[in-house]
Order: structure tokens, then sequence, then C-alpha cells
């Protein structure tokens, strides 16, 4: 962890709401029990806030969030484009659990790829993947737990390793976050009483005031856990309104590597042409060494959607990866869609290389300059062109 100097305040007025009710410092009652329902409190909160501070309504309105806001940011942000009294301008969202069957059954991706577990373990997590598959139909309560015990499988088999970040072992991250989750309890009772009073939660009936984690919340959603949301970014996309999903290479439970199965069967205006393009570098601006741009990760974009896997960040990439997370909210706030950040624009581009990786397809065809996939002149093949097609029958083969 660093100090930054930039946050995301410098480029808009922040609204942090702690939702459901019962998350956070939120207080009140009954508990939600499925997101059709945290969409309709949500937007009359909202509208409560616009009322209460009308300056707002000329103001453009982005949704954010992270994890389990894969399926709220989607849902709320529909519902207040529906409602068609918002300036609902995009959605961002980080590291989302979307599409939980999905991403639950892919969760052994990554510790793959970095030996954090091998071949052994394939049957394992071969069994643990049926019951998951088995269970949905049967038992929907009972269907979380048992999804989730492919990634608990290999948390423990792995010596603790953290899923939601692969670098590092779940002891690791509980030195970031032990000083967060229990700074109120540390707090003696006349501070708590003075920081209650600021932010209006003297009220509260809940005990712990504050929650990071609510057990109660959680029973009430158990049945919505494993809906899949994946349909209400296919709505936003289509109806024109930008989406952003982003997402740090290491998390395990719902980083690219259990996204791309989701996103690749999202039916959208150019979706073909979209997975099919050059993937660009995402250069952005450094904060330690204002000189030089670093790599901030790797897009796809479309006219109202893209996807940026995000380097060096596991699931919280605000806090694994400041720069890149300040560069693409400045550019949805500028402009609804990330942009290079080079002096020239065409400089994030790596067609050229992929091209040249291919001889420029050795004469015998044209190098697709948004693809840098060569297409190859009759007569020839093989993805660089080089091999030339013999036919059998006439070319004297058979003499």
């Amino acid at each position: 962890m660093y100090t930054t100097t930039e946050t995301w305040i410098d480029k808009a007025t922040m609204i942090y709401i702690d939702q459901p009710v019962g998350t956070g410092f939120s207080y009140g009652g009954p508990l939600i029990t499925n997101l059709d329902e945290g969409a309709a409190q949500f937007v009359y909160l909202v509208g409560n806030i616009w009322n209460e501070f009308p300056q707002l309504k000329s103001k453009s309105l982005f949704m954010t969030g992270e994890s389990y806001g894969g399926k709220y940011i989607p849902r709320y942000s529909w519902e207040l484009y529906q409602n068609g009294t918002f300036n609902l301008a995009a959605s961002l969202v980080g590291d989302p659990y979307t599409a939980p069957l999905t991403q639950r059954t892919h969760t052994y991706l990554v510790p793959e790829a970095l030996n954090v577990i091998d071949d052994s373990n394939m049957p394992q997590i071969a069994a643990l993947q049926k019951n998951c598959q088995e269970i949905l139909n049967v038992n929907m309560t009972a269907a979380s737990s048992t999804c989730s015990a492919i990634i608990d499988y290999v948390t423990v088999v792995s010596g603790g390793v953290f899923p939601y970040d692969n670098r590092i072992f779940g002891v690791d991250w509980d030195v970031v976050e032990d000083p967060v989750t229990g700074y109120f309890s540390a707090q003696p009772t006349a501070t708590l009483t003075s920081i209650y009073q600021a932010i209006h939660v003297s009220a509260s009936t809940k005990v712990p005031v504050f929650e990071m984690n609510s057990g109660a919340v959680g029973d009430a959603l158990v049945n919505d856990n494993l809906i899949d949301y994946s349909s209400y970014v296919e709505r936003l996309i289509a109806a024109k309104s930008p989406v952003l999903i982003y997402a740090g290479e290491f998390d395990a439970q719902d980083g690219p590597k259990t996204q791309e199965y989701w996103l690749r069967r999202l039916n959208f205006e150019g979706s073909a042409d979209f997975w099919s393009q050059s993937r660009q570098v995402y250069w952005v601006a450094n904060f330690t060494n204002t000189t030089d741009l670093i790599n901030g990760g790797y897009w796809r974009t479309s006219d109202y959607f893209e996807y940026l896997t995000v380097p060096k960040a596991g699931h919280f990439v605000p806090n694994n990866y400041f720069d890149t997370s300040h560069a693409f909210f400045s550019d949805y706030v500028d402009g609804k869609k990330l942009v290079c950040h080079k002096a020239d624009p065409s400089g994030c581009s790596v067609v050229k290389d992929r091209c040249d990786a291919m001889q420029n397809c050795n004469g015998h065809g044209t190098c697709n300059q948004t693809t840098g996939q060569c297409q190859c002149d009759a007569g020839y093949k093989f993805a660089d062109c080089s091999k030339k097609v013999i036919d059998l029958s006439t070319d004297g083969a058979w003499e």
C-alpha cells in the first residue's frame, strides 16, 4: 500500500451506499430476499437523495461496485434506466459475481495455472463440479455452499492460498483487512458515540452497529446467491447504456478466468467482432513516477461494452492497482469509454506486432488491422499463410 495524491473524488461526487439493508451501517427491515426487492428500494432511496439535493438531478450518474455488485449493479442500473428520471451515464463493475454457476465451477483455473494445484487434483475438482451442477435442481438453499466447495478445496490443499488473490495467503490479507473490520470494536465508547452521531446512525437498532459482512443478510438472500444476472448486462448494452467490466488477473473466484465463459455468451450488437478484435494495452499514468506511463491492463471495446483485465491485481483492483482504477474511472467520467493515454492514440494497439509475428502473412494474404490475424489468399493456409495447398488430383502427385 502507498499514499497517493489522487483520488476518485477528484473526478466526481462520491456517494457510498451500504446496501442491502443490514450491511455496513445500514439498519432497518425487513431484510430483502431477492434483488428485485433490492432494486425497488434502491431507486426509492436514490430518488429521495435527489429530492434532498436537487442539484444532483442534472448530473450524470455512474454506478460502480464489485464482487456481489456483479449482480446488483446491472440489476439496479436497469431499474434506474427504466425509471427514466435519472441520468444514468454508465455502469462499472469489478470482478463481478454475475454468473454464479459458470464462475464457481471454474475457480480452479487460476490456481492450476499458477501451479497452486496440479493434475493430481483434477479428479477431486471434477467430483466437486458434478456435485455443484447436480444440486441446483434439488436444493438451492444448500447449493451455495456446495458450489463454493471447489475453491474451498483449493484453499485447503494449497495451505491457505487466498482465493481472491492467488499471489498471497489468507494470513497475508488478514493484516490488510483486520484493521478495517476491527476498527470500531477497538474504539472507546466516547469516540464511537461521536462517529455514530456524525454519520447519523445513533438510532441504529443493529448490534454491532457496523458489520462488514452480515450473516443475517446472507441468510435472507441465500436463494439469490446462484441466480444469474448476466441478462441485465445485455439489457443495458442493448439500451445503449455503457458497461465496463474489469477484473484482476490473480482473482481465482471472480477474475478473468471465470468471467470470460459467461461474457462470451453475451448477445449484443457486434459481439462476434468484439471477441475477434486484438486487445489493446491500457497504458495509464504512473502516480509514483509521473514521467512514464505504466501498463494498466488489456482491453477490448465496442460501442457500449468494454472489458478490461488488470495485471498486478486480485479481487480488489482499486486497492491492488490504484493507478489503473483512477484511470478507468476518469475515462468514464470524462467520456464514458476507455482511451489510450499515449500521445499517439494508436500507441496502445499491438496489431502491428501480431502481424509482424506472422511475417505479415508471407506475401500470401492480408493481415487484418482489427484482429491481427491473417486472411490467406486462395491456395495458401496456416496461421501465417506459409503453407501452399497442394491439390493431389491436379499436381501430378499420382503419376
